[in-house]
């Protein structure tokens, strides 16, 4: 219902923009250069640590270790793995300087099968081993991967984010998925598409790979178109292209046959501008609208939306937050208004999460909010009885206390009472 249960401040002027990954009931945070755990019962630090750069990626656990790249230059380690009880450093990874003095790691790990995934800014792919940090493999790619793998019947889907030449409507370097063989990297396919930027992470579901895109921009004219694209995980051919989206920046969310996707509206006159949407597509009708909800002016949409389940296993909320600080969670079946909507200090640019009836958000203001259902007891002077009003010296009395819970989550306490003796004894 949007209530704050418990939040956590960092305290350095760095901001989170990676997003929280929550596992056996601690949540990994990247709160500007720290990766911190969290206890979600009650928002208390269990530790800390400090990477070489800003954390703008979201960690992946896998083994008792958590993955994470960062935001560094000039040979320092820009990825790290850490233990996850006690947050000591297992091993780091860097490139070498003749790559480039910008060797920022925004693409998030995604672990399989003791590999793990990520690119750098530098145009390299690499997938090293998980216990150690050695190269099984890497791929130099025509441009940046700013966004996570896919990994899918032992193959990686890899999205590279092209190359818009700023002065004229050309491209430098087309966006492109490829796909490789996850345990030796030969390279299986690879397409090419000129509708827009590729940042979102592409989608794996039914032996489809879903890209969406998210425009471009040359000189004075922006492109804010964006689409869907599927695609044969096979072999590439493209089988569809959604209707014009709106541009988008953030993975979208599959649950079923439904895609759910935020868009980020138009670039100018700023990249909060209006025409921001909250969408849900049919991929069985080629991403035909199931339905469409603007979520205001100035609220840009730059995370993914995380869909939430019922018992049945069927989406039955969705949660999304934008550039203006609005946090909203919608049932999937009216979206006329959402279930609740707060608004914080500063925009959020990290992927929220959702565990254990909480929905963790960080925020710019350098805050992790756990937002979510509480116990809530009340106990008022009208809510205790006596047996006997008039007791006398020596006499037994009962109690009887009616316990309110205001809260919206069932929950137990520790009931103290506090009883005053006053007048002259009988």
């Amino acid at each position: 219902n949007g209530r704050v249960v418990w939040s956590y401040h960092n305290q350095s002027s760095d901001r989170p923009e990676g997003g929280a990954v929550v596992y056996n009931g601690t949540a990994y945070a990247p709160l500007g250069k720290d990766l911190t755990a969290i206890n979600t019962s009650n928002g208390s630090k269990l530790w800390s640590y400090g990477a070489g750069g800003p954390i703008q990626t979201t960690p992946a656990i896998y083994n008792g270790t958590a993955y994470f790249g960062a935001v560094v230059g000039n040979e320092v380690h820009n990825f790290y793995a850490v233990d996850i009880s006690t947050g000591e450093l297992v091993w780091w990874a860097n490139e070498s300087l003749s790559l480039g003095s910008l060797q920022f790691v925004y693409s998030s790990p995604v672990v399989q099968d003791g590999i793990v995934y990520y690119g750098s800014y530098t145009n390299w792919f690499y997938a090293r081993n998980a216990t150690n940090g050695s190269i099984v493999w890497s791929a130099q790619l025509p441009s940046e991967m700013p966004s996570a793998v896919a990994v899918a019947g032992g193959v990686v889907y890899v999205a590279t984010r092209g190359n818009h030449d700023r002065n004229f409507n050309l491209w430098n370097v087309q966006p492109a998925v490829f796909a490789f063989n996850a345990y030796n990297g030969t390279e299986l396919w690879n397409r090419t598409e000129t509708l827009g930027e590729l940042y979102a992470s592409p989608v794996v579901t039914g032996g489809v790979v879903y890209v969406a895109t998210a425009g471009y921009s040359y000189s004075t004219i922006d492109f804010d178109q964006g689409f869907v694209l599927a695609m044969d995980a096979s072999n590439g051919s493209l089988l569809w292209t959604s209707p014009d989206i709106g541009r988008t920046v953030a993975t979208p969310a599959v649950a079923g046959r439904t895609m759910y996707v935020g868009t980020a509206g138009d670039q100018n006159p700023s990249p909060t501008d209006s025409n921001a949407r909250l969408r849900a597509l049919n991929l069985d009708a080629q991403g035909a609208f199931l339905w469409s909800k603007p979520v205001g002016a100035n609220s840009a949409i730059t995370t993914p939306p995380i869909v939430v389940l019922d018992e049945n296993g069927t989406a039955a909320y969705v949660a999304e937050a934008g550039l203006d600080g609005t946090v909203g969670m919608w049932l999937t079946s009216n979206v006329s208004a959402p279930l609740w909507s707060v608004t914080l200090p500063r925009e959020v640019r990290a992927p929220l999460a959702v565990v254990s009836e909480l929905v963790l958000v960080p925020c710019m203001n350098g805050t992790l909010y756990a937002f979510g259902a509480r116990p809530d007891l009340s106990v008022g002077p009208a809510d205790i009885a006596l047996s006997d009003s008039t007791p006398h010296v020596g006499q037994a009395i009962e109690l009887e206390v009616t316990v309110h819970n205001v809260g919206d989550k069932a929950g137990s306490g520790v009931l103290t009472v506090y009883l005053n003796t006053t007048g002259t004894p009988a």
